[in-house]
């Protein structure tokens, strides 16, 4: 168990004990030595007023010590107490939780209950549990601060993949008319195949239910998921820790889904400054005070290195339809988006019922409404952004799953000179319309701003920001409170 893998809101897995029988109480009086009569004795128990015997406390604690062992080597745990709140009566089915409640230097407090199947509460309890790898341990107990991020140059503890692998998914075929010539170089009588999207896709040990199929924004492809541009896990491999098996796609015309049925003009132009202000990492060349962005000159230089052309024009709809394949092959999965892939994870989920979820991290394009409720685009430093229209009965795919929009910092509530930070102030002006309506016809979308959770400094790109890991602690939350995790 690392920092990486529990977060605050996590749940233990639920201990049900087997049914607490005479001869359970007679073993651990045994056992313990506790042989006062009103554990063992009916006659002794009903002369104090009860129906029957009890169990013994500090049985009681020993279940909820056991969930603990359960989750953590017994060496890890720091402190363990508890506070009896009614008696336990034989026969009775104890049901043992924790939920971490606080993480704070690599240790998590939790709070434990154990509760009867008539929902009766007998025992609660708090425990803290030491989450740091061995290295920083040690560090602590020389008097040294531990290190609680994984970085360049820290070795995370190993993943054990179960299966990866990767494939094409989606797309079409074209064709040209006349024979095929193997003496000559020409396209008569041949085929393209294109406009499919690649996918790579890892799943853990005991994997969850739901995995969970990122697809990138634009200019970007699957590398926005993988490791950050200073050297840190990113969301591919933090909720792998977490048991989700994650596919990550390079969508049509992007990355190593390159061929493209389309033709596109690709003119080298230099515009890496222009990204540094529209990601909101600053206003070039100055950094935003507080960014969640290691002020380095090889991280920037690899996060220029990210950004990758499209092979042919964006069409949300091409890209929606292999994402729908895509979840037609896997099943029911969450789709995580970003930016110019909010769009397309609408649309996808329009497509496929298998969308079980969406989490989007600023979603900035081709928010749909129902045709007749599309707002009037809204103006900006970079020029009008507006939503589209689209038949009633698509859109109401969108209102049967969960939604959420996390947007990070630095984005102006009043029109700003600075195309970068402005268009992202009417695109989430245009995700609160959305949200709205879709409320209004019983959806379930909600829009967090991130430093509304108290996470501060976040670019348009808060999964790999510095705090990525309590980015992903919100979104585990949210997928936890929806029961899909």
């Amino acid at each position: 168990m690392t920092p990486q893998e529990a977060f605050v809101g996590m749940e233990l897995p639920p201990l049900k004990a087997e049914p607490i029988t005479r001869k359970t109480l007679a073993l651990f009086a045994g056992a313990s030595g506790d042989h006062q009569p009103t554990h063992i004795d009916i006659d002794a128990a009903k002369a104090k007023g009860r129906k029957d015997v009890i169990a013994h406390g500090m049985l009681m604690m020993a279940y909820l010590g056991r969930l603990l062992t359960d989750w953590v080597p017994q060496e890890r745990i720091r402190s363990y107490k508890v506070r009896f709140v009614a008696m336990t009566p034989v026969h009775a089915v104890p049901t043992c939780a924790g939920r971490i409640v606080a993480i704070e230097e690599g240790l998590a407090t939790l709070e434990l209950s154990i509760t009867l199947s008539e929902a009766t509460v007998v025992l609660k309890g708090e425990a803290v549990v030491d989450l740091r790898p061995a290295h920083a341990k040690e560090q602590a107990a020389d008097g040294a601060k531990p290190e609680l991020h994984t970085g360049a140059g820290v070795m995370p503890s190993p993943l054990v993949i179960a299966q990866q692998g990767s494939f094409a998914v989606g797309g079409t075929v074209l064709r040209q008319p006349g024979h095929y010539d193997s003496t000559r170089i020409d396209p008569q009588g041949q085929t393209l195949h294109g406009d499919h999207a690649f996918v790579t896709y890892q799943v853990p040990v005991d994997a969850r239910p739901y995995p969970l199929v990122f697809v990138h924004g634009n200019s970007q492809f699957s590398k926005t998921w993988q490791t950050t541009p200073d050297g840190r896990e990113g969301f591919q491999n933090i909720f792998l820790r977490r048991r989700f098996s994650t596919y990550l796609v390079d969508s049509p015309r992007r990355g190593a889904a390159g061929r493209s049925t389309e033709p596109a003009a690709l003119t080298p132009t230099p515009n890496d400054q222009f990204w540094f202000d529209v990601f909101r990492v600053g206003l070039w060349p100055d950094y935003f005070p507080g960014v969640q962005f290691a002020r380095d000159p090889q991280v920037l230089d690899q996060y220029f290195r990210q950004i990758t052309p499209d092979t042919g024009p964006f069409d949300v709809h091409v890209v929606s339809e292999a994402m729908a394949a895509l979840f037609n092959r896997i099943g029911s999965a969450i789709l995580v988006s970003h930016s110019q892939g909010g769009g397309v994870g609408w649309f996808t989920a329009m497509k496929s019922a298998n969308v079980r979820a969406i989490v989007s991290y600023e979603p900035g394009s081709n928010f749909p409404f129902p045709d007749g409720q599309v707002p009037a685009p809204l103006p900006s430093a970079g020029g009008p952004f507006g939503a589209v229209g689209v038949d009633l009965h698509a859109f109401n795919q969108l209102t049967k799953i969960p939604i959420a929009l996390f947007y990070g910092d630095f984005i102006p509530e009043v029109p700003s000179e600075n195309l970068g930070q402005d268009q992202w102030r009417v695109r989430l002006a245009m995700a609160r319309q959305w949200a709205a309506v879709v409320n209004q016809h019983g959806g379930d979308a909600t829009v967090i701003r991130l430093p509304d959770l108290g996470l501060h400094g976040n670019t348009h790109f808060p999964f790999s920001d510095l705090n990525n890991i309590e980015v992903a602690h919100e979104m585990q939350k949210f997928l936890a409170a929806k029961g899909l995790y």
